[in-house]
């Protein structure tokens, strides 16, 4: 599962949520807010998702 930020606009916190990607919306951890906008994330670099490959590593040569 992802895990996926969060701003709450009721409360001006910042916080993160593993849950599936069809789970919908949060709530605010702090305040139970549900008005809570979802932040855009990098992608991790070993992730084939985001198109960039793991090598091995690059021992000297």
């Amino acid at each position: 599962m992802p895990i996926y930020e969060y701003d709450c606009r009721k409360c001006k916190i910042s916080f993160a949520v593993l849950h599936a990607a069809k789970a919908g919306s949060a709530k605010c951890p702090n305040c139970d807010s549900e008005d809570v906008k979802k932040k855009i994330s990098a992608c991790s670099s070993f992730s084939p998702v985001c198109g960039v490959k793991k090598t091995g590593s690059s021992g000297g040569g």
